[in-house]
C-alpha cells in the first residue's frame, strides 16, 4: 500500500521542519533520551501522594509506564527543575531525593563461583555503601555549586571515612574525592576477583547511617529527610535484593527509599536474616502502576503529559513562523469512528443489500407496518448471525425473528454489534479494523505512556507524510496503520527483551493468532474473547518450571498482562492468574483491546504454541453461542488453525 494518496502533492522541505520538530518532542519518549528536558515534561501521576509520602514504597510498572520519569522528579535535580530553578525553593523541601540506576553490567559481575555466596554479599554491600555515600556527597557539591554551603566538621568526615575503612579527612570534598577513589579500585578488584586480594569491607548501611546523623546534626538539614530513589530494580541479583530489603527494613529515621522496579522483578523480598521479609504494608507500600490507573484516569494523566508537548511544539512551530492549523487538542487531532461511522468505512453496504428486501416481505408477511430502516451495522449484524446460525432457518427466520423481539435484538445489538465489525472484511485484505481515536490510542497503550507517545507521534507523522498539513485532524486510516506498525515493531523487539525472546516471541504469535480467529468468527461465539486462563492439567516439573519462568518474562517484558486472582502477596499464581496479550497488539492481530470475556487454555496448549505451533490446535467458541465461560484448548470440540503462516495480513 502506498503511504501517500495518489495525486497528493508533497514537498519534503516543506514537511522537513514539521517532522523534526515533532519527532524532538514525541519521538524522545524514553527518559535518557531527554536527559535534563524530562523534567519540562514531568506530570504528576495520580498516585504521587502514595510515593511522596516518608514510608518506603515499591513503584512496579513494565517498561515504559513512567518509573523512571516520576523517580527523577523526586531527585533534588527534578525538584530543583520543576521549581523553575528557584533556589529559593530549596529551603522549604522536605526530603532530597538521591536517584540511582542500578547498572546491570555492574551488579551482574558481583556472582560467579569464584567467592561463596556470603562473601559477594559482604562486598556487594560495602559496593553499596560507597555507592550510597557517594549520592549524599555529590548532593553537597550540588548544593555548593548553587551558593549553599554546608560545612560537615572535620570530626564528621573522619568518623563517616573510618567506617570505610580509609584514612582521617578534614572536609567532606576530601571524602567525597576518597570514596570516589575507593570506587574505582572496588570495581578494578570485582573485575579480577579470582586474583585474590581486596579491599578491607565496610559494615552494611553503617557509613550511610553515620554520614546522614552526621548531616542531621546540621542546622539545614535538621528537619528534612533523604530518600534513596533506585531504578531498575529487578537488575538485582536475588542474593542483592535481599541486602536492600534489609536496609529498608531496618532503616533508621531521617532516610528512607523508593524503588523502581518491573512487575515480577523483585525476585527475593526476604532480607538476610532468616525467616524476615518485607510485607506490604507494615514495611513498605507497593504502588502497582497499571492498576492504580484506570482507563479514566490514565487517559487524563496521558493528556497532561501530552498536550504540554503538544503545546511545545505548537510554540516552536509559531517562532519558526509555521503556525500548525488550530489548536494543539487531542481529541480534534486524533478523531475517532463510532461503530456506525465504522462499518460504512469497511464497506458494509455492499454486503447488506440483501437485506432491506427481505425485510419489507417478512414484515407484509406477519402483516407488520413496515419497520423504520435498521442502520446498515444492525442489518449486517442480522446477515451475519443468520449465516454463522444455520440452525435458525436462515435469513428470513432470524428477520422475523428481529421483528418479532426488538428487546432481544437490542441486547444483541448491545453484545454482538461492535464484535461484528471484526468480520465483515473477513478474508479480504486492507484495514480490517480500525483504532482510531485519542481513547481508542489511550486504550491500545494499556496505561503505559510510552506506547501512547509513540501512537501519537506516529498517528501525527503518518498525517504529514500522506499530505496534510500539521494541525489537521489525522485520518482514521493513517492511525490504524501507526497503531499496526507500533504492534509489528514491539512484536518483532520482543526476541531481544529476554533470553527467553525467541519463545515468547512465538508464544505472543501464537496467542493473537487465536484471539484474531475468534474475532473474525464474530456473531458465532462469545463476543470479544481476548483473556485467557490456565485450565487444570497435570504437567511435570520440568514443564511446570518451564511455563512459570515463561510467564514470568511473558509478563515483564510486556508481552502479556495479567490481573492477579488473589490479592495476596505472592508473585505469581499461574493457575489463577487472567492473562491477555498487552493491548498494543490487538492492531497487528485484528482483535478487541477491551478486556471483555476469557477463555481456558491447557497449559500444554501454551507449551504447544512454541514447541510445534503448526500443530498445535487453537482453542475456539464451544458448542453454545452463547455460553461464554468456558473454551477449552484440548483437542475436543475445536479446530485445527495455521498459527505460522510465513506472511501476516497487512491492513495497509
Amino acid at each position: 500500500m502506498e503511504a501517500v494518496p495518489p495525486g497528493a502533492s508533497i514537498d519534503p522541505a516543506d514537511k522537513r521542519v514539521e517532522s523534526e520538530l515533532l519527532a524532538a518532542v514525541f519521538g524522545a519518549y524514553k527518559d535518557e533520551w531527554l536527559d535534563k528536558d524530562v523534567f519540562g515534561y514531568f506530570e504528576e501521576p495520580q498516585y504521587w501522594p502514595d510515593l511522596s509520602g516518608r514510608r518506603p514504597c515499591v513503584l512496579e510498572g513494565g517498561r515504559g509506564t513512567g518509573k523512571t520519569t516520576v523517580l527523577r522528579g523526586m531527585s533534588y535535580q527534578g525538584q530543583f527543575a520543576r521549581a523553575e530553578h528557584n533556589i529559593g525553593s530549596v529551603g522549604e523541601w522536605k526530603y532530597f531525593g538521591l536517584y540511582h540506576k542500578i547498572d546491570a553490567g555492574r551488579v551482574t559481575a558481583m556472582r560467579g563461583e569464584e567467592l561463596e555466596e556470603e562473601q559477594w554479599i559482604r562486598l556487594f554491600s560495602h559496593y553499596l555503601n560507597l555507592i550510597l555515600c557517594d549520592s549524599l556527597c555529590g548532593l553537597l557539591a550540588w548544593l555548593e555549586q548553587h551558593g549553599i554551603a554546608v560545612d560537615l566538621p572535620a570530626a564528621s568526615c573522619t568518623a563517616v571515612a573510618a567506617t570505610l575503612n580509609l584514612e582521617p579527612l578534614a572536609s567532606h570534598q576530601a571524602l567525597a574525592g576518597a570514596i570516589r577513589e575507593s570506587l574505582d579500585h572496588f570495581e578494578s578488584y570485582v573485575n579480577n576477583v579470582a586474583d585474590g586480594g581486596g579491599p578491607r569491607l565496610s559494615m552494611r548501611g553503617a557509613p550511610v547511617e553515620r554520614l546522614i546523623d552526621s548531616l542531621r546534626e546540621q542546622t539545614f538539614f535538621a528537619d528534612r529527610s533523604f530518600v534513596f530513589l533506585v531504578d531498575e530494580y529487578e537488575n538485582l541479583e536475588p542474593y542483592q535484593q535481599r541486602v536492600v530489603n534489609t536496609l529498608v527494613k531496618h532503616t533508621k529515621p531521617g532516610w528512607s527509599w523508593k524503588i523502581g522496579v518491573r512487575e515480577l522483578g523483585w525476585k527475593d523480598t526476604s532480607t538476610l536474616a532468616a525467616s524476615e521479609w518485607l510485607e506490604d504494608p507494615a514495611d513498605y507500600r507497593r504502588i502497582p502502576i497499571t492498576s492504580r490507573f484506570d482507563d479514566a484516569a490514565f487517559r487524563t494523566f496521558a493528556a497532561q503529559v501530552c498536550s504540554k508537548r503538544l503545546q511545545r511544539l505548537w510554540s516552536e512551530l509559531a517562532a519558526a513562523g509555521r503556525e500548525p492549523r488550530g489548536g494543539p487538542d487531542l481529541e480534534r487531532l486524533l478523531p475517532g469512528l463510532s461503530d456506525e461511522e465504522e462499518a460504512l468505512a469497511l464497506g458494509v453496504e455492499k454486503q447488506i443489500l440483501e437485506v432491506e428486501p427481505v425485510l419489507g416481505r417478512v414484515a407484509r408477511k406477519l402483516e407488520m407496518e413496515a419497520p423504520t430502516r435498521p442502520s446498515p451495522l444492525t442489518q449486517y449484524l442480522i446477515l451475519h448471525w443468520s449465516e454463522t446460525h444455520p440452525d435458525e432457518g436462515g435469513l428470513d427466520a432470524v428477520v422475523e425473528d428481529y421483528l418479532r423481539n426488538p428487546e432481544k435484538w437490542s441486547g444483541r445489538q448491545v453484545n454482538y454489534g461492535r464484535q461484528a465489525l471484526f468480520s465483515v472484511r473477513e478474508g479480504l485484505s486492507g484495514i480490517r479494523k480500525y483504532y482510531a481515536g485519542w481513547e481508542v490510542l489511550c486504550r491500545l497503550a494499556g496505561s503505559n505512556i510510552r506506547y501512547l507517545l509513540q501512537l501519537v507521534e506516529q498517528s501525527i507523522l503518518k498525517g504529514i507524510v500522506a499530505g496534510g498539513e500539521l494541525g489537521d485532524p489525522v485520518e482514521p486510516r493513517w492511525q490504524t496503520v501507526a497503531a499496526f506498525e507500533i504492534a509489528e515493531k514491539n512484536l518483532r523487539q520482543l526476541e531481544g527483551r529476554s533470553s527467553e525472546g525467541a519463545q515468547l516471541q512465538r508464544l505472543a504469535l501464537g496467542l493473537g493468532r487465536i484471539f484474531g480467529e475468534l474475532a473474525a468468527r464474530g456473531a458465532r461465539g462469545a463476543p470479544e474473547v481476548d483473556q485467557f486462563e490456565l485450565g487444570e492439567e497435570r504437567l511435570s516439573a520440568t514443564e511446570e518450571d518451564r511455563l512459570e519462568r515463561l510467564l514470568r518474562e511473558a509478563i515483564m517484558t510486556l508481552a502479556l498482562v495479567r490481573e492477579r486472582s488473589n490479592k495476596s502477596q505472592s508473585p505469581l499464581e499461574v493457575k489463577g492468574d487472567l492473562y491477555s496479550l498487552h493491548p498494543i497488539f490487538s492492531a497487528f492481530f485484528t482483535f478487541t483491546y477491551r478486556r471483555k470475556r476469557k477463555m481456558k487454555l491447557a497449559p500444554s496448549v501454551l507449551l504447544g504454541l512454541i514447541d510445534e505451533p503448526r500443530r498445535t490446535l487453537a482453542p475456539l467458541i464451544g458448542d453454545d453461542p452463547e455460553d461464554d465461560s468456558e473454551h477449552r484448548g484440548t483437542a475436543v470440540e475445536i479446530a485445527q488453525i495455521a498459527i505460522f503462516e510465513d506472511d501476516f495480513d497487512d491492513p495497509r
